[in-house]
């Protein structure tokens, strides 16, 4: 604040030199320039020369930047009649009343939104026979809501952000209190708070007022309110992709994280788990996070397919020459397998359990044209191959 005192006293002083011949003195109270959001000067009108009042104009204009990062958005000079008959000029800065901020979930996003990084579920095997246990692992699944819930608003103060205050509590209960939220949760604009240490399955209201160097906007006109979640415990459901509509069987569970978007479990499928393709879901509270799809068989195949090595996610194939991909194959006879990109040789993986990944590139660069890549894994007698179809150059 002090810096806001001294730059509206070097201000005034400019006015005050002006109508005083170069005679004025600061008397400029900082604290009451700290409180105040609208303030008046009042000084009788000089009759020297017009350079003085280019001069005050010239000092308006450079001052301007600092007006509106204080937040005053409006300056106007009016004249009037003193009670001596003396000609009144009067400058006047106003700064608004800002608008209160409108609070959201960021977990709670509209209907229709398409996300760049959509929650993924993925199986170490895609194919698993009856009685089998496998490790599944989801990647941008939501955190615990059960005892904490995030939250967003978009900075609403007319001037140079200064921080923020949130206050929240069970609806109804008329407990709230104002905590405070650093400059540095402020980021693109955007104030973010986790509250923690809340009871599950319960509703709370939430409101937000932004400052900057002078004052507060208002409180939140409208609370957000929230209801935690009533379980972190999220199932994996083994379902028929033939009865998509049908309860499908819980075959693992785990509860997410406080912090990682990271999840895994184990899955068990039952011994009486009927041959057939099947989708494994990971639901909370009955809610679908994210699936992935694995065959049931007494007898496993040789498979072949694209992944994410980061999470071992199935994924489409690559567009572009030059595009790194990465393969894996499951389920081949035990050994070396040789590994063909278009019909050469560019590998030859251990896969002493019948398992590989390999990493491999696309033929060409950005600027080939429309091509059929075919990558075949050969074991003993066992030889899959994985065909795809890219694009040209890029328009």
């Amino acid at each position: 604040m002090a810096d806001v005192g001294t730059f509206l006293d070097d201000f005034f002083t400019d006015v005050g030199n002006f109508f005083t011949n170069g005679n004025y003195e600061s008397k400029w109270d900082l604290a009451q320039a700290a409180a105040a959001e609208q303030t008046d000067q009042t000084f009788p009108l000089s009759t020297t020369g017009f350079s003085q009042f280019l001069t005050l104009l010239t000092s308006l204009n450079a001052a301007g930047p600092d007006c509106v990062a204080l937040g005053f958005n409006q300056c106007a000079f009016s004249i009037a009649t003193g009670a001596n008959g003396d000609d009144v000029l009067t400058l006047t800065l106003t700064h608004p009343l800002d608008p209160g901020p409108q609070l959201s979930d960021p977990n709670d996003l509209p209907l229709g939104t398409v996300l760049s990084n959509p929650a993924t579920l993925s199986a170490n095997n895609t194919q698993v026979r009856p009685g089998q246990t496998i490790s599944v692992s989801g990647t941008n699944f939501p955190v615990v809501s059960v005892s904490q819930l995030p939250i967003e608003w978009v900075n609403s103060s007319s001037g140079k952000p200064n921080g923020a205050q949130i206050k929240y509590e069970i609806t109804g209960k008329n407990t709230a209190t104002p905590i405070a939220v650093p400059l540095s949760a402020l980021s693109n604009g955007l104030y973010s708070y986790t509250a923690n240490s809340l009871a599950a399955n319960t509703e709370y209201s939430f409101w937000a007022r932004c400052g900057d160097q002078l004052t507060w906007s208002q409180w939140s006109n409208v609370p957000l309110k929230i209801t935690t979640a009533a379980t972190s415990l999220v199932n994996v459901v083994l379902r028929s992709v033939d009865d998509p509509s049908g309860s499908g069987v819980i075959v693992g569970s785990a509860d997410l994280s406080q912090k990682s978007t990271n999840w895994t479990a184990s899955a068990n499928i039952s011994v009486t788990t009927a041959e057939g393709v099947y989708n494994l879901i990971a639901e909370l509270s009955g809610e679908g996070i994210a699936m992935t799809t694995i065959v049931v068989s007494n007898t496993l195949k040789p498979t072949l397919f694209i992944i994410d090595p980061t999470n071992g996610a199935i994924i489409p194939p690559p567009l572009f020459g030059g595009s790194p991909f990465t393969i894996k194959g499951e389920d081949f006879p035990p050994g070396v397998v040789t590994v063909t990109l278009d019909g050469t040789i560019v590998g030859m993986p251990n896969a002493p359990t019948g398992e590989f990944v390999m990493q491999l590139n696309v033929p060409g660069n950005q600027n080939s044209n429309y091509q059929t890549v075919t990558v075949t894994a050969t074991s003993g007698s066992a030889s899959v191959p994985l065909s795809f179809q890219t694009q040209g150059p890029p328009k």
